[in-house]
């Protein structure tokens, strides 16, 4: 039997010494639901509500649950989210391969108490996002709570089923790679691929990393993660103090950057986070992009490693440059009370209008 208890108020200690005890039973293979990721969220930011999960030989999984208040006009109601604050600077950093920290083998047992604390709690809605597989959840929460999932694109590289050459790559995709590497090494010299090492380093990558991600997307809607102090924390946090779960990669031209890039780490698996590139190389039919990109993903080929994930988030390159696509999902649960009905008739009239204008345009 496994029950769930609710912690709020955890000190960073005591997560630290929850986590370290958890390490010991399993490993997890998960490039974000692991003891660095976790230890690094919880040193940048206020820690949510902590939910310990146990059996009879003692603590056997955790997961943080944020809550929010929500309004719309003059309705209200309570929002909860798995591994996430519900602060929108607090998340930033987001969070994929989405599920709670155990054993895989407790995984739905601890999900099960889970829900059976929140069906006591003033909560109508509970959102875990981003998640490999929601199957446990929907199987927990069927009886009381409506569901809705959300399919997020990914996609990523089989290294293991490619060859140094990039040959699986479409014709028009290698030519493009092809010509720019030539027209780079002709005007500026070879291509390299550098990983920071000492810590020096790391924060000189990191600085170029997040100078070139500020002058691409701090205009954008969400603007850049460089520009929040919290979201800067925990990525100097990972790569700093836990070498074997992050990195810095830079491509250069001879001696001019194409590109930086912070990729998430694990035995055989990297998962490319985020990057600065370097859009002002004075010619236009250079895509700096695709270069930083196949030039990871062969120094990765190199030392062994099995995959190349880059993570959820359509992008016309993922779809070039990938040998597989998948989702991640994301899953909206409304608990059947009086507002988690209306939240869930709400967002169905909204996601039919949006259909049916969408309809009307084709």
């Amino acid at each position: 039997m496994v029950h769930a208890k609710v912690v709020n108020g955890c000190s960073h200690i005591e997560f630290c010494q929850y986590i370290e005890q958890l390490s010991g039973q399993f490993k997890p293979r998960n490039l974000f639901i692991n003891s660095a990721w976790l230890n690094s969220w919880a040193t940048s930011t206020p820690l949510p509500t902590l939910v310990l999960f146990f059996n009879d030989e003692g603590l056997i999984g955790l997961v943080f649950v944020g809550s929010v208040l929500k309004k719309n006009g003059p309705f209200r109601w309570h929002h909860a989210l798995v591994n996430q604050s519900g602060i929108p600077e607090h998340d930033q950093v987001w969070v994929e391969y989405n599920r709670i920290f155990c054993a895989a083998e407790n995984e739905q047992k601890c999900i099960t108490a889970l829900i059976e604390v929140l069906n006591q709690e003033e909560i109508d809605e509970l959102t875990v996002s981003l998640a490999p597989t929601v199957s446990g959840w929907i199987k927990a929460t069927e009886k009381n709570w409506y569901t809705e999932v959300e399919n997020c694109f990914g996609a990523k590289v089989s290294l293991t089923s490619i060859s140094d050459e990039l040959s699986y790559l479409s014709k028009n995709t290698r030519y493009q790679v092809r010509k720019s590497a030539k027209l780079l090494q002709e005007n500026f010299g070879k291509l390299l691929v550098r990983k920071a090492r000492s810590a020096q380093e790391k924060l000189d990558y990191f600085d170029l990393l997040s100078n070139l991600h500020i002058e691409k997307w701090c205009n954008s809607e969400f603007g850049s993660g460089f520009n929040n102090q919290i979201f800067r924390k925990h990525l100097l946090t990972l790569i700093l103090d836990y070498p074997d779960n992050a990195e810095l990669i830079a491509v250069y031209a001879g001696s001019i950057l194409i590109g930086v890039s912070l990729n998430l780490i694990d035995e055989h698996h990297v998962g490319f986070y985020c990057s600065g590139i370097n859009y002002n190389i004075p010619n236009k039919k250079i895509k700096p992009g695709y270069i930083l990109h196949t030039q990871m993903i062969k120094h990765y080929k190199s030392l062994g490693k099995h995959e190349y994930d880059f993570l959820a988030g359509y992008a016309q390159y993922k779809q070039s440059l990938s040998t597989e696509v998948y989702n991640l999902k994301t899953l909206r649960l409304t608990k059947r009370n009086l507002r988690g009905t209306l939240i869930h008739l709400l967002r169905s009239l909204k996601q039919l209008f949006f259909k049916l204008k969408q309809k009307t345009k084709t």
